[in-house]
Parts: structure tokens; C-alpha cells; sequence
């Protein structure tokens, strides 16, 4: 078993976890400017993706780009992995590989806890990742606490196009109960670096 088997929501029963619906993460999310130029190039990546129909297609020509550019947005603010090798407890099926996962530290050669973000990518329906996200997440959770990091771990499962926030904090599962889309890529980017930074305040406060 591997992260891709868990399906939702009996990933909620296989891991032991409880589920949070009507909840709103980011009431009031504050946009981040975005390069003109950027976005032109986002409008190309996405009219290439949706011809093309393909998960791979959507994770290399929209949600790689915009991560990347995210990342450039904040420099050496966190570091960004992808197609990464996770295995952290085969016992529980809590191994293979995560499409995106952001850290707050900007190495890029070495994956080292902890693990902030989640993002995995689906080619049609975001509920179709839920499974697999919820369980890369207990993963990212369980790989912070051996380093005794107990903070929230974020989840996005996404289709390239429809973006759904998730947040494990402990045992509790909360979905997002809205949604957000890539033609709203300034909202994206700013619950994006504002996750990012509140969590450098927190490790600079805790050092």
C-alpha cells in the first residue's frame, strides 16, 4: 500500500483521523501582486494543459510554473520539492511519492523537516486527491514530530485549474469549505506566502 491507495473517505477510518467541513480557512485571504508577465505565461501554460487533458500536463505547464514563481516571489523563503520520494511508515501505507511539498526552509538539495505544504495534483476532480493528500499529510505530520514539530500541516489537492485547501492539526482533518481557481492566481498566492511566513515568524520566535 502506498499513498495513492488510500481513497477519501476511508482514509479518514484507515488512519484514525476525524473530518472538519463547515469551516472556512482563510476568511479574508489577501492578494499578492503578481509579474504581468508571469500571468501571461500562466494563460499559455493553462490553454497547453487543458488541450493536452493530462495530470502531467497540468502539473508541469500550470502548478509547477506557479509554484516556482511563488517561490521567486519570496526568495530563499522556502524550499520547493517535486516528484519527491516520501517514505516515512510503510507499515501504515505512509510511502511513494508527493507531486509538490513546500518547506520554510529554502534548501533545495536536502528535504529536512519540517514539511509545510502538501500539494497534489489530479487531473480531474479535486475530491478524487483527497484520499492521497490526507495521507501525505499525516506523513508530513508524523516526519515533523520526530524532530518535535507539532505545528498544522497544510494540503492542497488541485487540478491545476481548482485549488482545495486542507489542514491537519493533530488527529483533525479540516476541508476547506471553499474553493479557489487559478484565473484568481493573486488570492493563491497570497494564502500561499502567508502560510509561509507565519511559519518563519513561528521558527524565528521558537530559535
Amino acid at each position: 500500500m502506498a499513498y495513492q491507495d488510500f481513497t477519501y473517505p476511508k482514509v479518514v477510518a484507515d488512519l484514525g483521523l476525524t473530518v472538519a467541513l463547515d469551516t472556512i480557512l482563510f476568511p479574508k485571504p489577501k492578494p499578492a501582486p503578481i509579474h504581468p508577465e508571469f500571468l501571461t505565461r500562466l494563460r499559455d501554460g493553462i490553454d497547453l494543459a487543458q488541450g493536452l487533458n493530462m495530470e502531467k500536463g497540468r502539473s508541469e505547464f500550470i502548478i509547477g510554473p506557479f509554484l516556482l514563481e511563488l517561490r521567486r516571489m519570496a526568495p530563499k523563503q522556502f524550499g520547493l520539492f517535486s516528484g519527491t520520494e516520501f517514505n516515512v511508515d510503510q507499515t501504515r501505507g505512509l510511502n511513494g511519492y508527493i507531486d509538490f511539498m513546500i518547506t520554510p526552509l529554502s534548501r533545495t538539495y536536502l528535504l529536512t523537516p519540517p514539511v509545510l505544504i502538501i500539494v497534489e495534483a489530479k487531473n480531474d476532480n479535486v475530491w478524487n486527491g483527497f484520499g492521497q493528500c490526507i495521507a501525505t499529510m499525516v506523513a508530513a505530520a508524523e516526519y515533523n514530530r520526530r524532530t518535535g514539530l507539532e505545528d498544522s500541516i497544510y494540503g492542497i489537492s488541485t487540478t491545476g485549474m481548482d485549488w482545495k485547501f486542507l489542514r491537519l492539526d493533530g488527529t483533525e482533518v479540516t476541508i476547506d469549505r471553499e474553493g479557489f481557481f487559478i484565473n484568481q492566481p493573486e488570492l493563491l498566492a497570497g494564502i500561499l506566502l502567508d502560510i509561509v511566513s507565519s511559519r518563519q515568524a513561528q521558527m524565528a520566535v521558537a530559535s
